[in-house]
């Protein structure tokens, strides 16, 4: 399989960006997925006298059995289609199948993870202008994300594609009556703060720090778009990148599901910051504080959501736990 990528990435070196040389010169690094015989398995691609890699492939092993990889292909093309989308894509992309395999190969990206671009000190004070900083890049990611690519519904089918499934899964995963009522007023005010014609946004669905690039100091690359979803809410993905960089943070209180609650739900420096980065995204997308308000607890539902279906109901449990403490004391939130 790997003489047969080798040969493909020789063959479109010109479209691949890649520079001229022999079919030799390429070496493969296995980095995540799964063992080959479990069907998937990644790789990245190094070009002779290179020190960093030059592309990134997936491969699937079973064709039928995983549409994810077509899926990816298609939504990162449709989004190419945005120039003002494109420096954030990891591009070029091709979809290829070798021996009926199927393959995503795309430009590897450059530079470091934004998570790893914060220290290993729990001392905040010396991380402030850079988490600012990564909060700012993401912010005006999803701003221009959200605003390029929207598909209008009438007020039904906003119901019907994008919050009645949030309901529909809050009361399969078990909920108790009263947070069930909770969560049908909380969908109605978002109902009506959209208005009498709202807009399905398109959101990556995992935007964590870990699936963002620094390329270089102005630009970031955003990869995995395998959770993308293209008929969603706005606000999503700035809240769940918000949770999940301080989830993932080594700062005190230690438990992380606690800091999480309490960077949203107290008064301090995070908090501060929260309030302004919502500010800004507002501003840049021209959507209300309010419905961002009405819309908070949902991103937690999402991600729990997520995690369900994947099978990880133990990994779900805690953000369902964050989704309904939120939900039942939004008069509290920072902003």
């Amino acid at each position: 399989m790997i003489r047969q990528i080798a040969e493909y990435l020789h063959e479109h070196r010109e479209e691949l960006d890649l520079p001229s040389g022999l079919r030799s010169d390429f070496s493969f690094l296995k980095v995540g997925g799964n063992p080959w015989e479990k069907g998937r398995i990644n790789f990245l691609v190094f070009n002779r006298d290179e020190s960093a890699p030059v592309l990134f492939i997936k491969g699937i092993r079973e064709k039928d059995k995983d549409e994810s990889l077509r899926r990816e292909y298609s939504l990162i093309q449709k989004l190419a289609s945005h120039r003002e989308l494109i420096p954030f894509l990891p591009l070029p992309i091709h979809m290829v199948s070798l021996s009926g395999q199927d393959v995503l190969i795309q430009k590897a990206c450059r530079g470091e993870r934004m998570l790893a671009s914060l220290s290993k000190s729990s001392l905040l004070h010396f991380q402030k202008k850079t988490i600012s900083g990564n909060f700012y890049r993401a912010m005006e990611f999803v701003s221009i994300l959200n605003t390029s690519v929207q598909n209008p519904f009438s007020p039904t089918e906003l119901k019907s594609k994008i919050l009645s499934p949030f309901l529909s899964f809050y009361e399969d995963y078990g909920c108790s009556e009263h947070n069930k009522y909770t969560l049908e007023r909380l969908l109605h005010k978002v109902c009506h703060l959209m208005g009498d014609s709202p807009c399905g946004t398109l959101i990556h669905g995992d935007c964590s720090a870990t699936n963002i690039f620094l390329d270089t100091p102005n630009q970031i690359k955003i990869i995995d778009w395998e959770t993308a979803s293209e008929n969603s809410l706005p606000f999503l993905d700035l809240f769940y990148f918000m949770s999940k960089y301080i989830h993932n943070l080594k700062i005190m209180p230690r438990n992380r599901w606690e800091r999480v609650r309490y960077a949203y739900f107290g008064k301090n420096w995070f908090s501060d910051l929260i309030r302004k980065t919502v500010q800004e995204y507002c501003e840049q997308t021209h959507v209300s504080p309010e419905l961002g308000h009405v819309i908070f607890p949902l991103h937690f539902l999402n991600k729990a959501r997520i995690k369900y279906s994947m099978r990880a109901k133990e990994q779900t449990e805690p953000w369902m736990n964050l989704f309904e403490y939120s939900m039942n004391n939004l008069d509290d939130l920072c902003f």
